[in-house]
């Protein structure tokens, strides 16, 4: 399965900082935390690369953990040029598709034409 792979209006570039309490880890090393950045990622080079994540699991018939935050129309746009450009290899797969706010509507709409499973 291709897991955890999608778009995200909402994503931030993380960077590390130093944490102020070394405590925490056992060898006294400095631990470190996650924090973001107010850095994104271009919308434009996440569909790129989540499309050629999916042309991949298409190609060697994964199924795909896909979310979409904030992205209701791009993300059906997404799955109808996914389901034209592979045919019927398209329907081998299924499409896990979870932390999406499509309406009811459009989610019938793409669920005619793509094997998903809404968690």
């Amino acid at each position: 399965m291709l897991g955890e792979v999608g778009l995200d209006r909402a994503a931030r570039v993380p960077f590390p900082s130093l944490s102020e309490d070394s405590s925490s880890c056992p060898n006294g090393e400095t631990s470190f935390r996650r924090e973001l950045s107010p850095f994104t990622i271009p919308f434009a080079h996440q569909l790129a690369v989540l499309e050629a994540q999916i042309s991949l699991a298409v190609e060697l018939c994964r199924h795909v953990s896909l979310h979409s935050v904030k992205a209701p129309q791009p993300t059906r746009e997404l799955l109808d040029r996914m389901s034209a450009t592979h045919g019927a290899r398209w329907l081998d797969i299924s499409v896990d598709l979870h932390s999406c706010g499509l309406s009811p509507q459009v989610w019938l709409a793409i669920e005619v034409s793509s094997r998903l499973y809404r968690t």
